[in-house]
């Protein structure tokens, strides 16, 4: 199994006479977050790390257009998304068939075979970009480095440890729980240095490597031109010089729908505030859909497509310390924004996380910044999420409350993620002295 965690997302419109059926069966399948109800129970799932459905209400869009109720469904897995989506269909079949029902696309009156719903989510899934806080584990790794994690723990608390510890160096000390630990069969696995597969590191950083070999050889190609003018060259620069050329078309479009005057958000009521965080009620993570039509403009809607199409490219390089995954797409035709992400503590300190420094807020901006009600950007960057106030009134004014939602292990916070995997990476590592005692630390 492939160990990049991905997203799929799933887009269905919702019968209208559908709509509180559907609120009651995703309330069921909450079931107090115990995930343990008989026709879709998520703990069977094994390539599966965090599994949403939230409820999109009707609404008319900045533009005039109505907006249909929509139902989504997204989850974040590891492996290849065919095997995960027959895990899904055949595991939660019954779950499925229940929630579906209620939605315009689905056309059976009868549970359907494992085939049947797999055709039907094939045909659903709509693309989405999608960051994760941590990558290379799949869930059966996150439970093996967590139970390395506190079987280490146990031995460093026990008189065995602790008798002749005084005058041992940091490699020696290494050494005692590398021996401890080879004596537990249920952890033979870790005693082989933890490596990440070529073909993983190719999946994550392979459409980066390939774009910027392109527009690397393209500009080469171009500088040469003037001096060989060989055919290949005068591609090279065509290339660049499109590239270049589109960029340009696309900020000085989007800087005249940046233009068109909007109106700001009004302040959300304490009593919106208050419904939303009350459910923020477990101690580790939490979850957060906001979900808001595009503001007024022609190429808004394009403009985000292909910033999202771009973002993907250099996932590997982001990373927010509260984040587990987020993603970001486009429902009913470009005219929506989408974002899910799943957290650390509560949705106020997550969502100031976003604008706590100018490089995040740049970034935030180039996708929040095209959302109703959020603050006017300038050529893409600039402006937007400086106005703090506002940025959170439209976090507040946009945001869903989630149907349903799991989590496979909800006691572990993305630090405990990333430290766990330290620690399994660094047992029999090739560590020099200085490196020891900083893994050490982390015990």
């Amino acid at each position: 199994m492939g160990t990049i965690h991905d997203g799929f997302t799933a887009s269905n419109r919702i019968r209208q006479e559908g709509m509180d059926a559907l609120k009651d069966v995703l309330e069921a399948l909450q079931d107090d977050f115990k995930y343990d109800h008989p026709s879709f129970n998520p703990k069977n799932l094994e390539t599966t790390h965090f599994i949403t459905w939230v409820i999109i209400p009707k609404e008319v869009a900045p533009s005039g257009r109505t907006l249909p109720a929509r139902l989504l469904l997204m989850t974040s897995y590891t492996g290849s998304k065919r095997e995960h989506l027959r895990e899904l269909a055949e595991v939660g079949l019954s779950g499925l068939h229940e929630v579906y029902k209620q939605c315009e696309e689905y056309h059976y009156s009868e549970k359907p075979s494992v085939e049947q719903m797999l055709k039907f989510l094939r045909k659903s899934s709509i693309k989405n970009t999608f960051y994760t806080g941590f990558q290379y584990v799949t869930q059966e790794l996150v439970f093996k480095q967590n139970q390395l994690r506190s079987a280490i723990q146990e031995y460093l608390d026990s008189d065995a440890f602790r008798t002749g510890l005084e005058g041992l160096t940091s490699g020696q000390v290494r050494k005692r729980i590398q021996d401890h630990v080879r004596t537990i069969p249920e952890l033979s696995w870790a005693l082989k240095p933890y490596k990440r597969s070529f073909g993983d590191f190719l999946n994550l950083y392979g459409a980066l490597i390939f774009w910027l070999f392109i527009l690397g050889s393209s500009l080469v190609l171009g500088i040469l031109y003037p001096f060989f003018h060989h055919p290949l060259m005068l591609v090279g620069l065509i290339i660049f010089c499109a590239f270049i050329g589109l960029i340009g078309i696309l900020l000085v479009l989007l800087r005249i729908d940046e233009n068109i005057p909007y109106e700001p958000l009004e302040e959300v009521s304490d009593e919106r505030i208050l419904d939303i965080t009350s459910r923020e009620i477990h101690p580790v993570k939490n979850e957060m859909s906001v979900i808001s039509p595009l503001k007024k403009g022609f190429i808004r809607g394009f403009f985000l497509a292909f910033t999202l199409r771009i973002v993907p490219m250099v996932r590997a390089f982001s990373y927010i310390p509260t984040v587990h995954t987020a993603r970001w797409l486009q429902a009913d035709g470009r005219r929506r924004l989408v974002f899910i992400a799943y957290y650390d503590n509560t949705s106020e300190g997550y969502a100031h996380d976003f604008v706590d420094s100018t490089k995040r807020t740049r970034n935030l901006n180039l996708i929040f910044g095209h959302a109703s009600g959020f603050p006017a950007t300038k050529w893409a960057v600039g402006g937007g999420g400086k106005d703090r106030k506002g940025y959170i009134t439209g976090v507040r004014t946009h945001q869903k409350i989630t149907g349903f939602w799991y989590s496979t292990f909800p006691e572990l916070s993305v630090l405990n993620l990333e430290n766990n995997k330290a620690i399994h990476k660094g047992l029999f590592g090739n560590l020099d002295e200085k490196e020891i005692k900083q893994w050490l630390l982390r015990l």
